[in-house]
């Protein structure tokens, strides 16, 4: 709200920066994916960021056969196990949970067996934390307020980790298909971004889906498209969802460049394709509305203005 932005550089690190741009601090990690700010729970102010660290550094009993000297060496083993990094409003670490260690003590073995036939190196692909609130808590026995909600792209899993043990209290795995970005409503339902896979489709609506699931009964509706072959989209990696507060979905169609809002009816309100020429448009990540009330700044200039 002070305009300040925080944000990483996939396997490099994060930082914040004020208004103006000027760095306020750094944090030296393998960050990557969506930084989530904590405003639920009693470390309002602190961020969830989902992170990484150097194969040579993962403990013996979490390396996989075939993470051995000679894979150390590769780049993209950094990939192969997925933290969860809690850091304070100064950007210093205040605790880290391991995603793999989670699924292990839960005795999910045969569900990281399927996930490495995707990829040897990247069994979990953490791409989203949330923050659970009041609402979920009292749909799911054991999860308190201010678990953390993830999102496992390999595993086709969203999961809930203890906050304060990094302990895996529950996990769904489906109907979604490489998803990203779950949020949470206000009435304790999980909305995702189904980015499916359009090779088993299997006679549904082509392309993405946009599903809230209760995990109280165990149940998922699709939001959009609303009609068989209506107004389908698709992106395989990326894409996001936001519910506004008219009911109506922001989304990112990433792949293909296109932001869009719909109603509830499956109506197109408008869209905006980031071109890149006359045949191709550019990929972006997210997109979000932000309310005109949103920021506290009453003056943007910097000293560098002149």
């Amino acid at each position: 709200e002070d305009g300040s932005l925080i944000a990483n550089i996939s396997n490099m690190g994060s930082f914040k920066m004020d208004k103006c741009g000027e760095v306020l601090w750094t944090f030296d990690s393998y960050g990557h994916h969506s930084i989530t700010i904590d405003n639920i729970s009693d470390a309002k102010g602190s961020f969830w960021i989902p992170d990484q660290r150097d194969a040579r550094e993962i403990p013996e009993h979490l390396r996989f056969r075939w993470i051995n000297d000679e894979s150390l060496l590769r780049a993209d083993v950094v990939e192969y196990e997925n933290l969860l990094s809690h850091v304070d409003k100064n950007g210093k670490l205040i605790k880290q949970f391991s995603v793999l260690q989670a699924l292990v003590d839960a005795g999910l073995g045969d569900q990281l067996h399927d996930a490495l036939q995707i990829d040897h190196y990247d069994p979990t692909h953490l791409n989203d934390i949330e923050i659970v609130n009041e609402a979920l808590a009292q749909k799911i026995p054991g999860v308190n307020r201010g678990d953390l909600l993830i999102s496992l792209r390999n595993l086709h899993m969203l999961a809930i980790l203890d906050a304060e043990s990094g302990a895996l209290k529950w996990q769904q795995r489906g109907p979604w298909v490489r998803q990203h970005d779950p949020d949470i409503s206000e009435e304790g339902t999980i909305i995702v971004f189904n980015n499916r896979a359009l090779r088993i489709n299997l006679g549904e609506n082509t392309g993405s889906h946009i599903l809230e699931f209760d995990p109280a009964i165990g149940q998922s509706r699709i939001r959009y498209p609303v009609a068989s072959d209506s107004n389908s989209f698709y992106t395989d990696i990326m894409g996001t969802q936001q519910l506004l507060p008219n009911s109506n979905l922001l989304l990112a169609e990433s792949r293909t460049g296109r932001a869009f809002e719909v109603t509830p009816e499956g109506e197109i309100v408008w869209q905006y394709i980031e071109a890149y020429d006359e045949v191709f448009a550019a990929l972006f990540t997210a997109v979000e509305r932000f309310p005109e009330d949103y920021f506290s700044v009453t003056d943007w200039h910097c000293p560098s203005d002149k």
